[in-house]
């Protein structure tokens, strides 16, 4: 990592994360630390000093992640055309192995051995999946072990997507995979590379088996574990018989362990540990027999769990007493909420909910807008979530939830920024206080998904362009003859393109009695300029002009 002040652009704090890559907790005797993804950055985050440590590099997403037992070392991968692996060492930030290209369509799972030497990938993309064993140490003189994931008959045909993999803690040479019918064992000992997918039918427990979501090694038991979106754990077993290979295992016990999906397993000291769609925290003993449960985190559903290097936090405790390491659980909400093992004994159901470290935004980011004055923005997604950040403290300041609707488009008023206006993809338009998010007044009078605001200058003007090509223009300053107050208004749309709106905004002219101007750009090549001051709510939006500006380019935007 380079100094970064010889760039136009840098990067220097990450609101939220991807919460697909995992969460991992760097926490040890000497500090207090997070690592997550966001986009294509890693982030090492310290609780402490509330700073961030940004970890550049990746052309593409991160697709997933791995952590050292000892949270010494992160490795980052992504998928995607010029796709790399990346081995950091986490205390300093710098890049320690680089991987480039590691399959052809990048990575979509990988894990790494709990020794840090090794680490096993699955490629992503469109062709037959392939599983490749890297020495770190030697990683870019290329994999020491390759092989095409195979069907559970042997065939030479591709296998299903596998969406899990991961080594044997106590065995370097053994390692699993899944896909969502289709666990394959494997075996690299003796310098050599075989694979078993033993196969599994309904008819083997007289239920259905739901799809696979996370495999496991238990640990010094010979037995893995494969977890079900119906909240089941399908145990496999080794075959023991000198004829068969030691990768040979067939499914044995179909045992409930949450309500709903598992949609992470992993394993702490002697315990095993999930994570459900639920929302609840399990622990169980080798033989899945519960231990201990959190299930008064009230975040979301569960998408993994890590736990801090404290070697000590595995002392025999008390009868009765859960001795783990503190954790961190990510959901499906954004939320990262750290937990510790003397929770589990708290007595009521706040003080079993854990801290909130982490916050971001649950759905993909569409609507983003800054604050003329102060140094706060507004981000909105299509989970319907309004958030207004101070990112100067790096800070969330208020948040506001809409039942039903999905944000899409934000914009301030521009001088005070004392609106803040909120388009949404029903068509749905709100205009709330820039402040206190609460709610002034709501308008339904366009069609098709609402993709930009803009108001004028003086903020008396508010224009919106939706999917169905139309323009709407309100205005503020309509008496209200029972109350006496000024109020918004609706004085109509125009539909002047005939391919989707690209860009909508009024002239930055701030000269004293200048009338505003409203423009909008379409995919048609045509830039038409509106007459504001001549709209009215009886006669609708007026044409002033319009102008192709382009024969074979398509703008997207202007300013």
């Amino acid at each position: 990592m380079g100094d970064d002040r010889s760039h136009v652009l840098a990067m220097r704090w990450a609101f939220g994360f991807s919460r697909h890559a995992g969460v991992h907790n760097l926490c040890d005797e000497n500090r207090a630390a997070l690592f997550f993804a966001s986009a294509h950055t890693g982030v090492i985050y310290d609780l402490n000093s509330k700073k961030q440590k940004l970890l550049q590099g990746h052309c593409n997403l991160i697709s997933c992640t791995s952590a050292s037992r000892d949270r010494r070392y992160i490795a980052t991968a992504d998928r995607g055309p010029e796709s790399m692996v990346v081995i950091w060492d986490t205390y300093s930030g710098t890049p320690i192995q680089t991987i480039a290209n590691p399959h052809e369509g990048g990575v979509a799972v990988m894990d790494m051995s709990s020794d840090a030497r090794y680490l096993v990938t699955i490629s992503d993309g469109q062709g037959p999946q392939v599983l490749s064993i890297w020495d770190i140490k030697t990683a870019d003189q290329g994999p020491i072990h390759s092989a095409q994931v195979c069907t559970a008959d042997d065939s030479e045909a591709s296998a299903e997507r596998q969406i899990c993999v991961r080594f044997d803690q106590t065995d370097v040479h053994s390692i699993v995979s899944n896909g969502e019918s289709l666990v394959v064992f494997w075996s690299w000992a003796d310098d050599k590379l075989t694979y078993y997918a033993p196969p599994l039918s309904q008819r083997d427990f007289k239920q259905p088996v739901g799809a696979l979501t996370k495999s496991i090694f238990i640990p010094n038991s010979g037995r893995a574990a494969s977890v079900t979106v119906d909240g089941d754990a399908l145990l496999w077993s080794c075959v023991d018989l000198p004829e068969v290979s030691s990768t040979d295992r067939r499914a044995t016990k179909l045992v409930k362990l949450h309500s709903d999906a598992v949609r992470f397993m992993d394993v702490v000291g002697d315990m095993v540990v999930t994570g459900g769609a639920d929302g609840h925290v399990r622990f169980f003993d080798k033989e899945f027999r519960v231990v201990a449960w959190f299930e008064d985190l009230d975040a979301g559903p569960v998408s993994s769990i890590s736990f801090a290097h404290q070697p000590k936090a595995f002392a025999p405790a008390e009868h009765g007493k859960l001795a783990c390491p503190d954790f961190v659980v990510a959901t499906e909400n954004s939320l990262v909420v750290g937990c510790h093992a003397a929770m589990f004994d708290e007595l009521t159901a706040e003080a079993r909910r854990g801290t909130l470290l982490v916050q971001g935004q649950d759905a993909a980011v569409h609507g983003l807008a800054a604050h003329p004055r102060l140094p706060r923005f507004a981000c909105a997604g299509h989970s319907g979530l309004l958030q207004l950040w101070d990112y100067s403290e790096k800070r969330m300041l208020l948040l506001r939830m809409f039942d039903k609707l999905l944000g899409q488009t934000l914009a301030f008023s521009p001088g005070d920024g004392k609106l803040l206006a909120i388009g949404f993809t029903n068509g749905t338009i709100k205009i709330l206080d820039g402040t206190t998010l609460q709610e002034g007044v709501t308008f339904r009078e366009c069609t098709g998904c609402v993709t930009h605001l803009a108001f004028s200058s003086d903020g008396v003007f508010l224009a919106a362009a939706d999917t169905d090509r139309a323009v709407a223009l309100f205005r503020f300053g309509a008496v209200n003859e029972e109350s006496g107050t000024a109020e918004w208004e609706y004085l109509g749309k125009y539909r002047a393109h005939h391919s989707l709106i690209s860009d909508l905004i009024f002239s930055s002219n701030d000269e004293e009695g200048a009338e505003p101007r409203l423009f909008s750009l379409g995919e048609d090549r045509r830039m038409v300029e509106y007459d504001v001051m001549h709209s009215t709510v009886s006669d609708g939006v007026q044409l002033l002009k319009t102008a192709r500006i382009e024969q074979s380019a398509v703008p997207t935007a202007c300013v």
